[in-house]
């Protein structure tokens, strides 16, 4: 067990900033602590806690029926039809668990929250769904950035165009960022010529996302798979 902090010869195990289940050693810049409460319960988190359940995202499971606390809710049927502003009580009595028509609460941070009417099951079928379409898209989805000199050899723009070539397989986004030295900064027609020639290597059919533009070291422009 880890020791508590000294102040003077006195240990203080107490200190929530010290919890054995902390890795030891991080800096004390990510070992403050904040109270994070529910309307069940309260707890301390560390900002280190905070930060990896940012990093792990979940599904958050919304409030359904009597677990909703707002006394007014804008109330939506199955089908997105506006059923107007009811109160609790009313649009409690819209909801038949037992027939498979749950009330959730799909806004909460509205004014006043959301809440649909239909299957939870089916709610939460779709939000897996979407959630997994969602982390596939970072997955595979981004922009890459693929970097060429203006006065390349053909062999390393051949190298670079296999490089955006694989890119743009993947489902990405391909940033092309042609670097320009001393006066070939000023001389863009020059510039715009030299990275239509590197377009014109590129062998999979891509659409443009932006034209040639000047900017940082060179030109840029963004491409993507058609």
């Amino acid at each position: 067990m880890r020791a508590g902090m000294n102040y003077g010869g006195k240990t203080n195990d107490s200190d929530p900033r010290l919890r054995e289940d902390e890795p030891p050693f991080r800096p004390w810049s990510e070992r403050w602590f904040v109270l994070t409460s529910d309307e069940t319960s309260c707890s301390i988190r560390t900002t280190y806690e905070i930060k990896e359940s940012l990093r792990h995202k979940t599904i958050v499971k919304p409030r359904i029926n009597s677990q909703i606390i707002a006394q007014e809710l804008r109330v939506v049927d199955e089908t997105g039809a506006n059923l107007g502003v009811l109160s609790r009580e009313e649009a409690l009595k819209l909801a038949k668990p037992e027939l498979g028509i749950d009330l959730i609460e799909v806004v909460p941070g509205a004014k006043p929250p959301v809440a649909k009417l239909m299957s939870y099951d089916k709610y939460r079928y779709e939000a897996e769904k979407q959630f997994k379409k969602e982390r596939l898209a970072q997955k595979t989805g981004g922009i890459k950035h693929v970097q060429i000199s203006a006065r390349a050899a053909t062999n390393d723009l051949l190298i670079k165009v296999k490089q955006l070539e694989k890119f743009l397989a993947e489902g990405n986004q391909v940033e092309i960022q042609m670097r320009l030295r001393g006066r070939e900064k000023y001389n863009r027609d020059w510039a715009r010529q030299k990275l239509e020639a590197f377009l014109k290597m590129i062998t999979v059919e891509y659409k443009r996302l932006s034209d040639p533009k000047p900017g940082g070291q060179g030109m840029f422009m963004q491409i993507a798979k058609k």
